[in-house]
């Protein structure tokens, strides 16, 4: 039976912890509230957990399940401290729970929660910290967390599209490639053996794979070497300033589209929430152009947050590029006109998200027959290049 952590509250306000072996939360919970109790936070205990501190990372679902959880417990009316202790005690990665230590101990020297989490810029981005000052100010910091933890659920299940449309591909690609290095290792020397024996005239498409297989089996060494210095170019490129990388990525003929559509989707969907939370626009354009991870559209994004803080429109500095869609540029005006950004902005994303989805399924559709033309080119290829010369030496023998 699963074992579950739990931090509880009593009618007197009184904090609780336990763990217990139940089938489910729900059970849990009833159990619960039958002690008259009210269940905080439920956490299920994994079992033989072993966590090596040197190779743990902090990922974002685990951020995200800080920030629901930090929110719940605010709202069950604990202060800051409470929820902090209750968070380190349930946080079963080592450097997060040292990083919400840290926190817990800034805050009791004064500091705000945001002030506090500015500290850790590698575990919490400029959103997260946006988002907690802006509920702060407010005193809308649980339904900040809550956006935060959205959000990060929502960059989550856009990433899981994109690898979704990229699986078949990628592995349609490498089969290919472990057949072709298969076949020139193995089957066209022995073949080349016994061509030469014969003394006969290849065709330029035999004479072109004996080749490769005499460059690879002389050279193999060359593969890896070009394999790591084009990996090696790569994240050079990416992390410098150019963005080749990106204007490459926007520019292929399939796949372009839904990494346009992808980053411009991060950058509404960010940048509704930060107005939802009353974050000023010159801050929320300068925080959200870093979550469309696209180098193109953030240096558009940025021209905008210029073109507003010299007294521009958002619409006008954004529909310039003509790389936003016109409907999400129509909405941003109406919303710019009526006072309603915010909501405007919400549906947009929501448009964005539904055209994300349209363009993956489109995608998977155009692909996979692509690939079936060209995995069959390949095969027709090495089948003329081996069995070509067969025909020549049946020829010779006839006459």
């Amino acid at each position: 039976m699963p074992r579950f952590s739990y931090v509880a509250k009593d009618i007197n306000g009184i904090i609780h912890r336990g763990v217990m072996e139940v089938p489910d939360k729900t059970t849990l919970r009833t159990r619960l509230k039958r002690d008259s109790l009210f269940a905080v936070s439920i956490k299920q205990m994994r079992e033989r957990e072993v966590s090596i501190p040197f190779f743990s990372r902090i990922t974002s679902r685990e951020i995200a399940e800080f920030a629901e959880q930090f929110a719940i417990m605010i709202e069950a009316g604990l202060s800051i401290s409470q929820c902090l202790n209750a968070l380190i005690e349930q946080c079963k990665n080592p450097k997060l729970r040292d990083v919400i230590n840290t926190i817990r101990q800034d805050i009791e020297n004064g500091a705000s929660v945001g002030t506090a989490l500015e500290k850790h810029p590698n575990v919490f981005s400029k959103l997260f910290i946006s988002l907690v000052k802006a509920g702060e100010v407010s005193g809308t910091l649980p339904k900040s967390l809550r956006q935060i933890a959205d959000n990060l659920d929502k960059e989550q299940e856009t990433k899981q599209k994109i690898r979704s449309a990229m699986a078949y591909p990628k592995l349609v690609a490498v089969a290919c490639f472990i057949v072709i290095i298969f076949i020139l290792v193995y089957i066209i020397p022995r073949f080349a053996r016994i061509y030469d024996s014969l003394k006969i005239e290849l065709p330029t498409v035999t004479v072109m794979f004996v080749k490769a297989s005499r460059f690879l089996l002389s050279y193999w060494w060359s593969i890896p070497l070009v394999v790591g210095l084009f990996i090696l170019m790569y994240y050079m490129i990416k992390r410098s300033d150019s963005a080749l990388i990106d204007r490459i990525k926007l520019g292929m003929p399939v796949f372009g589209d839904l990494y346009k559509k992808t980053a411009i989707s991060r950058f509404v969907y960010v940048f509704s929430s930060l107005q939802a939370s009353g974050v000023p626009i010159i801050q929320s354009l300068e925080v959200a152009q870093d979550v469309a991870n696209n180098k193109i559209i953030s240096r558009i994004i940025d021209t905008a947050r210029l073109s507003v803080t010299a007294g521009g429109r958002i619409r006008e500095a954004l529909s310039a590029s003509k790389m936003f869609p016109v409907i999400v540029m129509q909405m941003i005006s109406v919303g710019e006109e009526t006072g309603s950004l915010s909501l405007a902005l919400e549906k947009s994303a929501k448009y964005l998200d539904r055209e994300v989805d349209a363009v993956v399924k489109r995608l998977i559709t155009r692909v996979e027959p692509a690939l079936t033309v060209i995995i069959g080119l390949v095969v027709a290829m090495i089948a003329a290049a081996i069995y070509m010369p067969i025909f020549d030496v049946v020829k010779i023998v006839n006459k």
